[in-house]
């Protein structure tokens, strides 16, 4: 018997013991006994849908780090000490404090300016590849739960607008790359 009748007639007795139509039949097919195969898994998101701005975010340990609940808080590069006049490093004039934040999918910086009350006012600024957006968060807990993505800039490389720094909040500059679903903060000051 050669290969080719060889390999037809194999198929064929499959066929039939599955209980399957053939084309040269009806094209519908029997039902197959047995479990039902079990679905594809759906691709995994890489971040949950951004909170809406000024939502209330706890902190958890256990999420995903970078996501909204965990984000990733590394390289923090203090470019001036909260008693400097000018935090010149940051490349910025008029800025009281200031510290920077790189990341492998963009940076942040936050900086504080002082206002005529005497207080600091925060302000963030960052750029990543791709579509992204930076904005701060505030806490009045020392970072166990915040008021998150409040003064939201979207692509956009200049400051975000100010928010009170002072007693009893601490505040942190953050980055989200839309594209990768990731989202990285500056420490709380």
């Amino acid at each position: 018997m050669n290969t080719k009748i060889w390999r037809r007639a194999a198929t064929t007795a499959a066929v039939t013991l599955l209980g399957i139509a053939t084309l040269a039949g009806t094209a519908a097919a029997q039902p197959v006994a047995g479990p039902a195969p079990a679905p594809a898994p759906a691709p995994a998101a890489a971040s949950a849908a951004a909170p809406a701005p000024g939502a209330h975010i706890t902190y958890n340990p256990n999420a995903k780090p970078g996501s909204w609940e965990n984000p990733v808080i590394l390289s923090d590069k203090p470019a001036a000490g909260p008693t400097s006049l000018a935090a010149s490093s940051c490349g910025d004039l008029g800025v009281y404090w200031c510290t920077f934040a790189q990341y492998n999918f963009g940076w942040v910086k936050l900086a504080t300016s002082l206002g005529g009350d005497h207080h600091e006012y925060a302000t963030a600024q960052g750029y990543a590849s791709g579509n992204f957006q930076v904005y701060l968060d505030r806490s009045s807990n020392n970072g166990t739960s915040w008021q998150g993505r409040i003064n939201v800039s979207t692509n956009d490389t200049g400051w975000t607008d100010s928010l009170y720094d002072g007693p009893p909040y601490v505040t942190r500059g953050c980055i989200y790359s839309m594209d990768r679903g990731v989202v990285g903060c500056t420490v709380w000051h």
